[in-house]
């Protein structure tokens, strides 16, 4: 065991008033020292840099250093791609991140606990196939639309929408979508490098994306 680690849950020891720590399993406690590993190495030194240039670690840069750890998706089975960890364990892994930066720790836990967990529970069984593996190793990523400038986050009064139009590929479906909230950085992102996705600026300045999927998974959730 390094210095580091030792040091690490010393310190943990020393400060676990409630007796959490002590609660914890071998895997939980070494999960949550690692992940705190890694938040020191390349969240804290980057938050302040993230937020006054107003950018956002890339999907790349994230999987690139909480990849090995295998978290996201923490609480999913692992037939689906996931880690099948216990919601212990992923509760402490965005503890930890929290501590880093809170815009980290949003985007991991809007990707897992509404996201993918919605997919989980609400999808079908090719979406659960499909989309669960791909966002549990960030070849996609999820956000979640709620707040809009006009309204603030009343989902009943979301102006944002997708309709579907005609598209010259018979295996593909177009939609448009109009309004789409500045805040939602992570889909606008991808929507602006995705190979599948048109931006159109209208006349009151706004934008609309024009996307093309493929016809052959509903991407429909039953939500009732």
């Amino acid at each position: 065991m390094s210095d580091t680690r030792s040091r690490g849950e010393g310190e943990e020891k020393e400060r676990d008033f409630v007796g959490v720590w002590r609660q914890l399993s071998k895997e939980e406690r070494e999960l949550q020292l690692n992940t705190r590993e890694i938040v020191k190495r390349f969240v804290k030194p980057n938050s302040e840099r993230w937020e006054e240039t107003q950018q956002f670690p890339t999907k790349d840069e994230i999987l690139r250093e909480f990849g090995p750890l295998n978290v996201f998706g923490s609480p999913l089975p692992r037939e689906y791609g996931c880690p099948g960890r216990g919601a212990v364990e992923g509760g402490l892994v965005a503890f930890e991140i929290a501590k880093g930066n809170a815009g980290v720790a949003t985007f991991v836990s809007i990707l897992q606990n509404i996201s993918m967990i919605a997919i989980f529970k609400c999808g079908n069984e090719a979406q659960r196939r499909v989309l669960l593996p791909r966002l549990a190793r960030l070849e996609w990523t999820c956000a979640f639309g709620l707040t809009e400038s006009l309204i603030g986050s009343d989902a009943s009064n979301l102006q944002c929408s997708a309709r579907p139009i005609r598209s010259s590929d018979p295996d593909a479906a177009s939609f448009l979508s109009r309004s789409l909230p500045p805040y939602v950085s992570s889909i606008i992102s991808d929507l602006e490098h995705s190979p599948h996705a048109s931006q159109q600026i209208t006349a009151d300045g706004s934008s609309r994306y024009l996307l093309s999927l493929d016809l052959s998974l509903d991407l429909s959730l039953d939500l009732s």
